[in-house]
């Protein structure tokens, strides 16, 4: 009997965008467009040189499929990430700008600090008995109930069929 070796491909990837300004400074980011930073580019740029590519992890040649979130910092998450790849994986129907990924709707919260957030709520008259918890109780005007921990928020969605 002989044995082979397949390489072994994920059939499913999250990409979280690189960092931005508000990132960097521990705001909530969900709805607003928020450019990346220098390091950001440089973050995602550098990934894709090691990640993207034929023989390497991510071969855009076996991709089936990549969601992406409307946001500009996915959209520019994207282009980097598949670099010299992007346009023709776009052209051969592979990619998908979709809500259905959007980014958490942050809603009163959007652009808030942890602390300032906490102390908004105090001022409210809200987590008299429990200190706010994002998971249990949402953003007021957004989102109040997180999603799934496997949905696809702030990401890149890139589907890689099996090899059966």
């Amino acid at each position: 009997m002989v044995s082979i070796a397949l390489p072994i491909f994920p059939t499913y990837l999250k990409y979280f965008v690189g960092e931005t300004e508000w990132a960097k400074n521990g705001r909530y980011t969900g709805t607003s467009e928020i450019e990346l930073t220098p390091i950001g580019v440089k973050q995602v740029s550098n990934t894709g040189a090691h990640l993207v590519g034929p023989g390497k992890l991510i071969d855009p040649s076996c991709l089936a499929h990549i969601w992406v979130s409307p946001r500009k910092r996915a959209q520019t998450t994207s282009e980097l990430l598949f670099g010299s790849y992007s346009d023709t994986l776009r052209l051969a129907g592979k990619v998908t700008t979709t809500e259905d990924i959007a980014e958490w709707d942050y809603g009163e919260y959007e652009g808030l600090k942890e602390n300032e957030i906490r102390e908004h709520r105090k001022q409210k008259g809200l987590d008299v008995h429990l200190e706010w918890d994002i998971w249990r109780d949402g953003c007021e005007g957004g989102d109040y109930r997180h999603r799934d921990i496997n949905d696809p928020a702030f990401f890149l969605g890139i589907s890689i069929p099996s090899k059966d």
